[in-house]
């Protein structure tokens, strides 16, 4: 929060905040909407298919008897629990499609070529396993003119093999960049 008041992101931030919060806002309507319309057709199917059966039976010529009425109310009672479930069946497939949604697009990110990110070269120190020299990271890319915003800048870090090692500092003071640079999420 302290870097997105420094900079006066306020505005941006919040509009992103806004737009998001509004695609949610009609996920869930549509989600709810989908859930009334099962639980009318948990009520209304059995009567509904009822009907239509009745209905298509006598347009097709036939004749209806009182057997053959009680015939199909029982066999409509006993597909109540199927008819039923298949709305709420409808709503898992849907939401599991969202799901595979969500994946495909995460399978679909770009892999990274992590031989340009990392140096090929090994350390200057045989007991170290992780060396950064002069080497400059930024959360965007940079632009023309060589600048990039949030700089982060690193003169010299080395870690020996087996150490443990923490990353102390105040909020906002650099060290999820610091993390995210030695795992390859900035741009070096």
């Amino acid at each position: 929060m302290r870097v997105v008041k420094f900079y006066a992101w306020e505005k941006h931030f919040a509009q992103a905040v806004s737009s998001l919060r509004e695609k949610e806002l009609r996920s869930l309507r549509a989600l709810k909407l989908l859930d009334a319309v099962c639980v009318y057709l948990w009520a209304a199917l059995p009567v509904l298919i009822s009907i239509l059966t009745f209905i298509t039976y006598i347009l097709l010529g036939h004749q209806l008897t009182a057997a053959k009425v009680f015939t199909a109310l029982a066999l409509v009672g006993m597909l109540i629990l199927p008819l039923n479930n298949f709305p709420w069946v409808l709503n898992g497939v849907l939401e599991a499609r969202v799901s595979l949604h969500r994946i495909q697009q995460f399978m679909d990110l770009p892999e990274q070529d992590l031989l340009t990110y990392y140096s090929q070269e090994l350390p200057t120190d045989s007991s170290s396993v992780l060396e950064l020299h002069n080497a400059a990271f930024t959360w965007t890319a940079e632009h023309s003119d060589g600048s990039g915003s949030l700089q982060l800048f690193i003169k010299h870090l080395a870690v020996p093999k087996g150490s443990l090692v923490g990353v102390v500092g105040k909020v906002g003071c650099g060290k999820t960049s610091l993390l995210a640079a030695v795992t390859g999420e900035l741009n070096r």
